[in-house]
């Protein structure tokens, strides 16, 4: 995960949780995949938490977003 403070890119032990959304189709299901984090998780380069357990970290089409 890049660090939203400096930048710097850190790995995260993480859970992966797909999460049900909502379909304009009856038989189709929609599973969006997030990440939550195992602990709390401080950047490697600034210390700064970029990550809790209570989180979920979901992939955007350009960076990562925390939900």
């Amino acid at each position: 995960m890049k660090c939203p403070y400096c930048s710097h890119w850190n790995s995260l032990e993480v859970d992966k949780i797909f999460v049900e959304q909502p379909s304009s189709e009856r038989k189709v299901k929609v599973l969006i995949p997030f990440y939550k984090a195992l602990k709390i998780e401080r950047c490697s380069k600034c210390n700064k938490i970029i990550a809790q357990p209570n989180e979920l970290i979901g992939i955007s089409g350009k960076a990562y977003a925390s939900l």
